[in-house]
Order: C-alpha cells, then sequence, then structure tokens
C-alpha cells in the first residue's frame, strides 16, 4: 500500500504541468498514466529481481543506475531533495557490494530487489523522462526483458531457442563467463552507456 501511495504521488505531480481541457480528458490522461507507470514498474521490480542471480549483479547496475539518475537531477535542478535520498542508498548499496561480492556472504533476496527496482521505476518517473528507464537500466532491461520475449513459446513459435534466459545465464553456461567475468564486463557495458546519456540527455 506504501508503494501505491508512493506512485500515485508521482503521478499527479507528473500531471501538475498538463493543461485539462475537461474531465473526460482529465480522466483518459490518468488512465493512461497509470498504465505506463505500473508497467514500468512491473517491469522494473522483475528485471532487478532476475539479476540478483548472480552475486554482485543487482546491486553493481543499481548504483550505476541511481548514480546516473542523480547526475542528471543535479544536471538540471530536477528533483534535488529526492537525489539526496538516493546518494544515501548509494552509500547503502556500496556497503551491501563490499560483502556481496563473490563469493557473497550476504544476499538481499527477493525482497531487496524488487524492492530495488521499484525505487528505480520511482526515480525516472520523478525523473521527469520515464522512457530513460530503458538506457539507464539498459543491463538490466536486457538481462531480464529477454526472458518475456521466450514467453512467445507458449504460441509454438520458435524464438531465441539457442538463448539461456537471464542473459547471464547464457554468458555463464554459454560462454563460460565466470561471475566476475559477468559483473564487471555487465558493469562495464553500463557504465559507458550511462556516461553517454549524461552527456546528451536534454531536459
Amino acid at each position: 500500500s506504501v508503494w501505491l501511495c508512493v506512485l500515485f504521488h508521482c503521478i499527479v505531480n507528473s500531471l501538475s504541468g498538463i493543461y485539462i481541457i475537461n474531465d473526460y480528458v482529465l480522466g483518459n490522461i490518468v488512465t493512461a498514466i497509470i498504465l505506463i507507470f505500473s508497467s514500468l514498474v512491473f517491469v522494473s521490480i522483475n528485471v532487478t529481481n532476475c539479476a540478483d542471480g548472480v552475486d554482485g549483479l543487482c546491486g553493481s547496475q543499481c548504483i550505476i543506475a541511481f548514480g546516473t539518475i542523480i547526475a542528471i537531477m543535479h544536471k538540471y535542478g530536477v528533483a534535488t531533495n529526492f537525489s539526496h535520498m538516493l546518494v544515501m542508498l548509494l552509500a547503502v548499496l556500496g556497503a551491501y557490494m563490499w560483502f556481496n561480492s563473490s563469493p557473497s556472504s550476504i544476499l538481499m533476496g527477493d525482497a531487496g530487489s524488487r524492492a530495488l527496482g521499484f525505487l528505480l521505476a520511482v526515480s525516472c518517473i520523478k525523473l521527469g523522462h520515464p522512457i530513460l528507464f530503458l538506457l539507464i537500466a539498459f543491463i538490466l532491461v536486457v538481462d531480464g526483458g529477454l526472458g518475456l520475449v521466450k514467453l512467445t513459446r507458449i504460441l509454438k513459435r520458435p524464438v531465441m531457442t539457442g538463448v539461456r534466459t537471464p542473459i547471464h545465464d547464457h554468458f555463464r553456461k554459454n560462454w563460460h563467463w565466470s561471475d566476475t567475468h559477468v559483473v564487471n564486463r555487465f558493469a562495464i557495458i553500463q557504465a559507458v552507456i550511462a556516461m553517454c546519456l549524461i552527456f546528451t540527455v536534454v531536459q
């Protein structure tokens, strides 16, 4: 219920700059935004949960993602008070990663990974550019999201038959990458995307 209240608060704030013609238009806009934002939250909490299958993967990707959001928020002066909370979250994730690096001695579990996914989605909404989630969390989306594509097999359609999902399992089993290889290489890719995003995104 707390998560729904936070999501509703973000939706109301996002509507503050919209010119409303009548109640019918308002209703349609609110319905569309709720569906879009709910889908974003659903995707985010599931892709972060999928990434938690490798020690350090979810934590490292979330550190880069939240760091990117903080940088963009401060660059354009958007939700700076909210970004202060994210800075504290980075400190917590850094301490967590100290013990979660392979082989890990502490795990966040579903409760932790899904909570990070929810906060990541809300942060993108607060940023004012929810679509940037696809780039801010690109590795997470690819890693966990492609599993949804394989659901088309239910329709007897041969899709990605030679690819394991989540993608980190494909690299570990088929390419024989170690957990450290997966975490470090995925982090490098996401860091490069983050730097490009920070310097190219426009308000």
